[in-house]
């Protein structure tokens, strides 16, 4: 279907499962005026021609800003953002989801998978989505579908975070390339037998952790996602902003989470909580890459 319509004359498109968008390019004459290829007609007529069953009710003439994967796209501005009926639908559906309330596991599902898409505009929201995750995973697989589990007060902080985005005048995030990263060598650390480490161009500091700290869900992997932050801060305070910085760690359970956008441990998530507000105030994205402890250099201050 995609290569017809190209070699039909169609200049550019894209598509995800039965939805489309056309893409046609402003061509200036001498006189100064815009012309174009091809109209909307050329796409009716081969799907008329090929029998093709499209709804003419859902064409929406071309234009900068248009709707796709349910999505509205702003190719001016470079912006997508979460539609206004959308919002209010999905804000309805969390209504219920209060501490103490009880729910299903097909009403967990279903919640789910809509924040799940929302965080395609809303990337700080992977970071609030564990608590449902753990929520889905206390029923079993074999439970009735009246089964129902009580919400706790935790899962209900992370909903109310995503009522209040849902309740947002405009929720969207900018279309950018992402830039190439800045000449900047960071490599972080730690360890339970000391604390925590960085070396940052050749200059380190370290942080000694505090008696007690291995409790409540702190471990190792905690310890190494707060160096991560740590670093993040220190970057910032040096003035750093809106650029791409590459940060070198040898723990491969903190590259992957960072990589993810959210941890499974709750300890290690509230701090990627931080990270991620961090990175979106100061405009720094965070690159993790794993290193072997023989080349990390914060191995030795932490």
């Amino acid at each position: 279907m995609v290569r017809i319509l190209l070699n039909e004359g169609v200049e550019a498109l894209v598509k995800w499962v039965d939805d489309f968008v056309f893409f046609r390019f402003p061509k200036s004459s001498n006189e100064g005026l815009i012309s174009y290829s091809y109209e909307a007609d050329l796409v009716w007529n081969i799907a008329d021609e090929l029998g093709w069953p499209w709804a003419r009710s859902k064409f929406i003439p071309f234009d900068t800003v248009f709707p796709y994967i349910g999505f509205w796209w702003d190719i001016e501005a470079k912006f997508m953002s979460l539609p206004q009926a959308k919002k209010e639908k999905y804000l309805t559906k969390l209504v219920p989801w209060e501490a103490g309330a009880k729910m299903t596991k097909s009403e967990a599902e279903s919640v789910i998978g809509t924040l799940n898409h929302v965080c395609l505009v809303v990337p700080d929201g992977q970071s609030h989505m564990p608590t449902l995750y753990r929520f889905r995973a206390s029923f079993k697989e074999n439970d009735p579908a009246f089964i129902r589990h009580t919400i706790s007060s935790t899962l209900a902080e992370d909903l109310a975070w995503w009522k209040h985005k849902l309740s947002l005048d405009l929720l969207g995030i900018p279309i950018i390339t992402l830039a190439e990263p800045l000449n900047v060598s960071l490599m972080v650390d730690a360890s339970t037998s000391w604390g925590l480490g960085l070396v940052l161009d050749g200059k380190w500091l370290a942080w000694e952790l505090v008696q007690g700290w291995k409790s409540d869900g702190r471990d190792i992997g905690w310890a190494e996602m707060v160096v991560i932050e740590l670093g993040l801060r220190t970057l910032i305070a040096k003035g750093l902003k809106d650029c791409h910085i590459i940060i070198r760690s040898d723990n491969q359970g903190v590259v992957g989470a960072l990589l993810a956008g959210y941890s499974r441990n709750a300890q290690q998530n509230a701090i990627l909580c931080h990270i991620v507000f961090l990175m979106q105030e100061s405009g720094i994205w965070l690159s993790t890459v794993w290193i072997s402890t023989k080349d990390n250099l914060a191995d030795n201050p932490s």
